[in-house]
């Protein structure tokens, strides 16, 4: 549902908000120094103080400890969670106009399935958006499982590597279309790892070329391609079928930023920085394309 949100933070619980969409807009202003090889533009709110267009609907109260990654089933009808007490949980996801309470009462929401994925501290997980059963998790211990989920009782696992990679697992992505059937792990060895999330086991290829931890994978809307981000200061955008070749790195003129997060779309992708700045960048002048 377009009109539900879900956070999560440092209180052990989750929020579900509803409204209308944020309408506020940004600005992209000029281009900086033409980098190597795409050029980004920074992104600015329009203006402080927006109206909040979401208001709160719902808790989603049960973790013990703070939640370190969330994610929605593609059908909008079930958010997986996972926190530093260990643990996964699956909730229930309503329409937005089916959250009867009041912002200054929300509903108290239980999660439907708990459970304890890895030994160590679940770090990441990401849902399928092609197939709404399958979801992935990864954790501290250097571990990564995939699951399916029925709609009802315990997920039930379908593989799980250990030591998966060398460090800790810092970031998952699940393939669109054409890379459907690949799952890209990345972790503080500083690579990126692509699987076949039907056979585990093995990775199909690691990807070698940052050389700081990974904080964030996305794969493109159209499936082909693959953004990582990096604390190294820069984003690699290498496919992501076929031989998974790196294709750039785009970095800034100047200081390198700490990359926080990546999200890839359609023609553009945008990354979050350490200096509190986003940035866009686009694909085609990326990949020569």
């Amino acid at each position: 549902d377009s009109g539900v949100a879900i956070v999560g933070g440092n209180d052990y619980a989750l929020q579900v908000r509803v409204g209308w969409g944020w309408r506020g807009g940004w600005a992209r202003t000029r281009p900086f120094i033409p980098c190597r090889p795409a050029c980004p533009w920074q992104v600015v709110p329009l203006a402080e103080g927006m109206p909040n267009r979401f208001r709160p609907a719902a808790r989603l109260v049960a973790h013990s400890g703070k939640v370190t990654s969330l994610a929605m089933s593609a059908d909008g009808h079930f958010a997986a969670s996972v926190s530093m007490d260990f643990s996964l949980m699956l909730w229930p996801v309503r329409a937005s106009d089916q959250y009867t309470a009041s912002p200054e009462s929300p509903d108290e929401v239980k999660p439907v399935c708990v459970a304890h994925p890895h030994r160590g501290t679940p770090t990441m997980v990401a849902w399928s958006p092609g197939d709404l059963s399958l979801f992935a998790t990864a954790s501290s211990d250097h571990d990564v499982a995939c699951w399916r989920y029925a709609g009802s009782g315990a997920p039930r696992r379908v593989w799980k590597v250990d030591a998966a990679h060398g460090k800790l697992v810092s970031a998952l992505c699940f393939g669109k279309g054409p890379s459907g059937p690949t799952l890209f792990t990345g972790s503080w060895d500083y690579t990126v790892k692509a699987w076949r999330h039907e056979e585990g086991a093995q990775p199909v290829r690691t990807l070698a070329g940052h050389t700081a931890r990974i904080s964030g994978l996305s794969v493109s809307a159209d499936g082909r391609l693959l953004a990582s981000s990096s604390a190294d200061g820069s984003i690699r955008v290498w496919q992501a079928v076929d031989q998974l070749n790196c294709l750039c790195e785009c970095v800034e003129e100047g200081r390198r930023r700490i990359a926080t997060s990546i999200h890839a779309g359609g023609a553009i992708f945008a990354s979050g920085s350490e200096d509190g700045c986003i940035r866009v960048w686009d694909f085609a002048a990326a990949t020569g394309a």
